[in-house]
């Protein structure tokens, strides 16, 4: 199931409203490097404001991701509250005096009796998370060298941090 919503019966009567109630699974949508634990809730009103559709709503769950530096399953709750402005692609006409481009930063454009909206909630979704994720803040990441997490403890691994450009300094011996 996506996330569409039958909006014939409000399109033309000004301040009718209709309530929407709707799960979405990992089969509804895709979220780039997440996964939905188990079900995302979706709930809200669209509501005819004379001359553009107010859809407003919350989407509540929890998605499972990987901490940026070790890689460890993380889980990041959602509740993130949407609105958006609807336009009928017919009514566009009434503001000859807008580029359509600027209409369309005021407005989401639709055609038809009924309105997909699962890439605003795809959009909304990913403004809520974070843009570093970390399974905690002291996480201390993976060793560079053999891939060990080092939350676990330190690894076995020796080297020296030497840059490839000074390494030639190594051969260099003092005399007293």
């Amino acid at each position: 199931m996506s996330a569409k919503i039958n909006i014939a019966k409000i399109r033309n009567n000004v301040g009718a409203k209709e309530d929407f109630a709707f799960d979405i699974t990992e089969d509804d949508v895709t979220v780039e490097g997440w996964q939905i634990a188990d079900r995302l809730k979706v709930e809200g009103t669209v509501t005819n404001k004379d001359g553009y559709l107010l859809l407003e709503g919350k989407i509540c769950g929890e998605l499972i991701g990987a901490c940026s530096r070790c890689l460890t399953e993380v889980r990041e709750k959602i509740d993130e509250s949407f609105a958006e402005k609807l336009l009928y692609k017919a009514d566009t006409s009434r503001f000859s005096d807008l580029a359509f481009g600027e209409l369309e930063e005021e407005y989401t454009i639709y055609d038809g009796d009924v309105f997909d909206f699962t890439d605003l909630l795809v959009e909304n979704i990913i403004a809520s998370l974070p843009s570093k994720v970390l399974c905690r803040e002291d996480c201390q990441g993976l060793c560079p060298h053999c891939g060990h997490n080092l939350n676990e403890g330190q690894c076995d691994c020796v080297f020296e941090d030497i840059d490839p450009r000074l390494a030639i300094l190594t051969k260099l011996t003092y005399s007293d």
